[in-house]
């Protein structure tokens, strides 16, 4: 409690790491946003100053890089170009960018993080920077398309040859259920395409396209 551990943090805690929570507090806090339910990094942080871990530390650096990235995936963002995430990063933890650089590279070398090149805007390639949970996701995306595009068969082949005008017409009798141009395209897209991909925001009507 004096460094700012509450006593519902503390049990959650203790239960993770038994008798060397204390040590784990005073010495690595920044484990604590990684592997401790609840915990984030701003708490993990502010026990961290408590505690006298200093601003500049390569410990907080580090965990900052990966909650940037965090804070990158909430607002859509599977990974960021390397040049905003040190920006970024910098910025949040309000240390020199040179420092988060050296810290990166350190990341990326523990596997900590994923950097590779990916496609830049008018050609080339630039540095992305990703956490490893959403590279891994992307990368099985990626194979799971590929493999369903280059399928040798066609799982659904009769619905190469229905009359849509009255396959649809069926569909407005049966559920009373009129499609949008671009949801009837979708329709017909996944049913006579190997794969397909239906993406939009909320409440464009993707759930009921489905449906």
């Amino acid at each position: 409690q004096g460094v700012g551990v509450s006593t519902s943090l503390a049990v959650r805690i203790f239960k993770r790491y038994g008798d060397g929570s204390i040590a784990v507090v005073k010495n690595e806090p920044y484990r604590l946003a990684a592997e401790v339910w609840g915990i984030g990094f701003k708490t993990a942080d502010t026990i961290a100053q408590a505690v006298g871990i200093p601003h500049d530390s390569p410990r907080r650096v580090q965990a900052g890089i990966q909650y940037t990235l965090s804070q990158a995936a909430d607002n859509g963002h599977c990974y960021l170009p390397e040049p905003n995430l040190l920006t970024d990063a910098a910025q949040i933890l309000g240390v020199p960018p040179d420092l988060v650089r050296s810290c990166l590279a350190d990341l990326a070398a523990a596997e900590g993080v994923i950097r590779e090149p990916v496609p830049g805007i008018g050609g080339g390639t630039i540095p992305a920077v990703y956490l490893v949970p959403f590279h891994r996701a992307e990368t099985a995306l990626a194979a799971a398309l590929l493999r369903l595009s280059t399928a040798p068969a066609d799982r659904m082949p009769a619905f190469g040859s229905v009359d849509w005008d009255k396959a649809l017409a069926w569909l407005r009798a049966r559920t009373g259920a009129e499609l949008a141009a671009e949801q009837e395209q979708a329709v017909r897209l996944a049913l006579t395409q190997r794969v397909a991909v239906l993406t939009g925001g909320p409440g464009c009507g993707k759930s009921f396209t489905v449906k």
